[in-house]
């Protein structure tokens, strides 16, 4: 059965970073009236139409219809390869299709608009069906599922006097890429962090004395920079006192490895709390780091939802400041030099800067530090010793800061985000945010619309 339930233009990485598509335009639309007719055949033939006008709302209500919302922006920008174009949003329905079903579209009313055009479908995938070129006041397109059970639809991208309407698709920019807008400098600092961030440590280099794995990649994996199946172990006490992360006893974090058998961790006798923490992904880390504290506190005013509360933290590179956490299993670091500073410690032993003593092993009772620790301490400092050089926490936080946001696939969403969307999962986790427009940011960070579906709380 196929439920169609909303049709909607979507906004693009072309016009907005790290979001759904955007439709972009040259002219002024004010009035321009489309007639939707969506039909799909099969057991369950249905069809629906619709007339809308932009800049107002539907100007004849169909219960049947779909709802659709347009958007233009002005100027106009041609970065997505549409001097002029709509997209309207397929992947939205809910689908559960049985074989050879079809669907159409037809949109006329589009004399105001159009002296050539082309119909430009999507799977649901967002990879490329075929693009029909036509002139005149009617479009159409169709597609069929021959997948048993699908949950996916196309998106139809209708373009107007655009020499580039039948050329190549942007691409979204594959998960572990940089952002999109890096000058010349920056990728070549995302490269260089990128080298940190799969640098190997030995024990001779600072590695331990205990830690759990000696590269930042060997954790964050899928891709690089990313989430991975690598786990760690947490661990405290739980009584009427409430939780204790036994600190005294090397407490919450076990690592589980070490440089030589005298320094091997153990659980203390004393914890009866024990936990396993998923590897987070950073992708997208920059423009996470960008959202403004205020638009995060924002999200403890009292809704519909589960009230959260936000973590405010000191950043370990200014422990005089107080900002809104938003990295970490619990939100308790804000920026991404403090989560390189306190993972390189915590998971890999490397002191630096920002944390400059070892982690004893367990804790109050370890054995003689010095047979463990090899390297004298911060054993991260700058690039050959060259004063003001980055150090290797200044990398790994720049090939952070510069990852681009994982891609939707399709690009404009699937149709389970339509439903979470509708049931009121997004009265909490808030779909999207703009990052700060700080004149200090990166322009490929500016700005941006993010869509991190999150409150920080």
């Amino acid at each position: 059965m196929a439920l169609y339930t909303r049709i909607r233009s979507t906004r693009s990485l072309a016009c907005a970073a790290v979001a759904s598509f955007v439709a972009c335009a040259h002219a002024d639309l004010t009035g321009t009236t489309l007639d939707l007719s969506v039909s799909h055949t099969g057991v369950f033939a249905t069809t629906s139409t619709a007339t809308y006008t932009y800049g107002s709302t539907q100007v004849e209500p169909d219960p049947n219809a779909p709802s659709l919302t347009m958007e233009w922006s002005s100027p106009a920008s041609n970065d997505g390869g549409f001097a002029n174009s709509i997209q309207i949003d397929f992947s939205n329905f809910s689908l559960h299709d049985f074989d050879g079903e079809t669907g159409s579209l037809e949109i006329t009313g589009l004399a105001e608009l159009v002296d050539s055009s082309a119909v430009v479908l999507l799977d649901g995938s967002g990879q490329l069906i075929g693009i029909a070129a036509g002139a005149g006041s009617t479009l159409t397109a169709t597609w069929s599922v021959d997948d048993v059970v699908s949950f996916l639809a196309p998106t139809v991208t209708i373009a107007w006097n655009s020499e580039a309407a039948a050329g190549p698709l942007k691409p979204q920019p594959a998960a572990g890429s940089p952002l999109e807008g890096l000058t010349p400098d920056q990728l070549s600092r995302f490269d260089l962090g990128r080298l940190a961030f799969e640098r190997t440590f030995l024990a001779s280099e600072g590695l331990g004395p205990v830690f759990n794995k000696a590269s930042c990649a060997n954790c964050h994996n899928t891709p690089i920079g990313g989430s991975g199946s690598q786990t760690v172990n947490r661990f405290g006490l739980a009584g009427r006192g409430g939780f204790q992360d036994l600190s005294q006893f090397g407490g919450s974090l076990l690592q589980v490895s070490s440089i030589n058998p005298e320094c091997q961790e153990d659980f203390p006798v004393e914890a009866n709390v024990f936990a396993l923490r998923l590897t987070p992904s950073i992708l997208g880390g920059g423009l996470v780091e960008a959202i403004p504290d205020a638009d995060i506190l924002a999200n403890e005013l009292p809704g519909p939802g589960i009230s959260g509360r936000a973590r405010l933290v000191n950043p370990l590179e200014d422990p005089g400041l107080t900002l809104v956490g938003r990295f970490g299993w619990k939100g308790d670091v804000a920026t991404l030099l403090t989560f390189s500073g306190d993972a390189g410690l915590n998971e890999m032993g490397i002191t630096n800067r920002l944390v400059m003593n070892e982690n004893d092993p367990n804790g109050i009772n370890p054995p003689d530090l010095l047979t463990c620790d090899l390297v004298p301490d911060p054993e991260d400092g700058p690039e050959g010793g060259i004063p003001g050089a980055p150090h290797w926490i200044d990398r790994t936080r720049d090939f952070q800061r510069f990852l681009a946001a994982p891609p939707q696939t399709p690009k404009s969403g699937m149709s389970g985000e339509a439903i979470f969307n509708s049931i009121g999962c997004a009265e909490c986790h808030t779909p999207s945010y703009t990052t700060s427009n700080d004149v200090g940011l990166e322009d490929a960070i500016r700005e941006k619309t993010i869509k991190p579906y999150s409150d920080f709380l």
